[in-house]
């Protein structure tokens, strides 16, 4: 099942950095108009960033089990009809099944959805201001919090489940990287300015 998702996120990742790499000469030419300047440390993260974004998408819009087997064969998904589609508004309802199936034989199930709901998205929480200036806390988890409902929102017209919790769990993910980013911005000053554009001699 992991290998699905693995796939899946490399697969749809790595074409996007291809993608994403075709425009640098016109970014180069754009820094350079404002007397900026990318450094390739900087041009990395940025590839590692697309890469989890689109990946990302593509893992949340249209998981790997429709790629590979179909909702049917999904053993993850342990009976739960409700997975599959509909919508939930009531908070804390599937992080209670959650916690419930830490304590049964499902708690595989809960790793995936539980963690894997909070560790898709903390890289957005974590590169955002290490690649870009003007972020806060409020801002990333008021960014975290939008994304994930316009994900959910898209969501529901591709017949997929629809979860506030998500929508919570995901923005917890964003805060986690934004906290992580905090850290090792206070650890490695001078490493994280690196990541940042920098001022071209005039």
């Amino acid at each position: 099942m992991i290998e699905y998702y693995l796939r899946q996120f490399f697969g749809v990742g790595i074409p996007a950095v291809i993608l994403f790499s075709c425009f640098f000469p016109y970014r180069r030419t754009s820094l350079a108009g404002r007397n900026l300047y990318s450094s390739p440390l900087r041009e990395a993260g940025l590839a590692v960033f697309v890469m989890c974004l689109f990946g990302l998408l593509a893992m949340v819009l249209w998981p790997a089990y429709r790629w590979e087997e179909g909702t049917h064969n999904l053993v993850i998904l342990n009976g739960r009809k409700e997975l599959l589609d509909g919508v939930n508004l009531i908070p804390f309802r599937m992080i209670s099944e959650y916690f419930h199936d830490f304590r049964t034989e499902n708690v595989f199930f809960a790793i995936i959805l539980f963690l894997g709901n909070m560790g898709t998205f903390l890289p957005l929480g974590f590169f955002i201001p290490l690649l870009f200036r003007g972020w806060n806390s409020f801002k990333i988890v008021c960014f975290g919090a939008a994304f994930s409902l316009s994900v959910e929102f898209i969501q529901y017209f591709l017949g997929r489940h629809c979860d506030i919790d998500d929508i919570l769990l995901n923005a917890l993910g964003v805060s986690m990287g934004y906290w992580l980013f905090l850290l090792v911005s206070r650890m490695f000053p001078a490493f994280v300015a690196k990541f940042r554009c920098g001022k071209t001699a005039s």
